[in-house]
């Protein structure tokens, strides 16, 4: 889930203070100069001024996600492209040696042995870990809160729209996502392999980051919004297009009480889920960010997987030209 309130509770009453204060007053500077800037003769003059920063901030983030999620598919495609030569490169050229295991090759058995799949999860999982633990340091939440929470403000960088997918201030916020995360992973690694999968959560965690802005914008809602739910989300619509006939269940109330629905359904039941929880106007989570991870999923299910394929085999053609000294 992609929560909007739990961080508050790591800050204490004077830190939180402190920091909103300032981007309160902030935005209090930055309206008082454009209503100078007006004139009370001219009322059509007040309403453009106070529409353009609002503008401006939209046409930023959308920018910003213009270049972010190809750069994110690109850069995933080239990784991909640089691990397998490598590996190439080391079944070609390596030698078995008889020597004794230490500590750090005990571990690389421990590693070795795992499937894709689990290395990818435990990768993933350890990288939120390490961001969830950042906000356990006072010292650091400013600099959290400007880059590992989304918020479309001056006081927050465009980089959280894509970084906040990486961040949870709440262990059970934190436990529920990487729960959900690790069992929708496991279908798509298969499909879609790391890199893949990888660029599809970043890309759906930015253009849901994207949604909300707007729609943040729209209702004048200011308060930042963190979490893996778009991203996540994302996966699950896709899995769920792709699989359209699985049983699914909601985790640990199945165990209380049976019950299962298609694939399909769960994403019809996520959508309205949210558009009620738009309607309604509840602030707990960010159902317009979530709206928009499964958007993502299901254009990328329905046209985006072709159209990275024919891009990465034209990528990869030039890139392969560029590391030989062929082109």
């Amino acid at each position: 889930m992609m929560s909007t309130i739990k961080f508050y509770r790591l800050l204490s009453p004077v830190q939180s203070s402190k920091i909103f204060q300032g981007c309160t007053k902030r935005n209090a500077t930055n309206t008082s100069r454009q209503s100078k800037k007006s004139t009370d003769k001219k009322g059509q003059d007040v309403e453009v001024n106070a529409e353009r920063p609002q503008t401006s901030t939209i046409v930023k983030h959308v920018v910003y996600t213009a270049v972010a999620v190809p750069t994110i598919f690109t850069g995933c495609a080239i990784w991909q492209y640089e691990r397998i030569r490598n590996e190439s490169f080391l079944l070609r050229h390596q030698r078995w040696q008889q020597k004794e295991m230490g500590i750090r090759d005990h571990i690389n058995s421990i590693w070795n042995s795992l499937s894709p799949v689990q290395k990818f999860t435990y990768t993933f999982v350890g990288v939120n870990a390490v961001v969830f633990l950042m906000w356990r340091v006072p010292a650091l939440q400013p600099f959290m809160l400007r880059y590992f929470t989304h918020l479309p403000a001056k006081s927050h960088s465009v980089l959280g729209g894509t970084l906040c997918g990486l961040s949870h201030s709440s262990g059970l916020h934190f436990l529920v996502n990487m729960y959900v995360f690790a069992s929708f992973v496991h279908p798509m690694m298969p499909l879609f392999g790391k890199e893949q999968t990888l660029a599809v959560f970043l890309g759906g965690a930015t253009f849901s980051s994207l949604v909300s802005a707007i729609f943040r914008l729209s209702t004048k809602s200011m308060i930042p919004s963190l979490g893996a739910s778009g991203g996540i989300l994302t996966l699950v619509a896709i899995t769920c297009l792709t699989f359209p006939d699985s049983k699914l269940a909601i985790a640990f109330v199945d165990q209380i009480i049976p019950h299962s629905f298609s694939a399909e359904s769960a994403v019809i039941g996520i959508v309205l889920f949210d558009l009620l929880g738009i309607l309604l106007r509840w602030k707990l989570l960010d159902h317009a960010g979530h709206l928009g991870g499964v958007a993502f999923g299901v254009w990328y299910a329905k046209y985006g997987h072709e159209f990275y394929r024919d891009y990465r085999n034209k990528l990869l053609q030039f890139w392969h030209g560029v590391r030989t000294g062929k082109n």
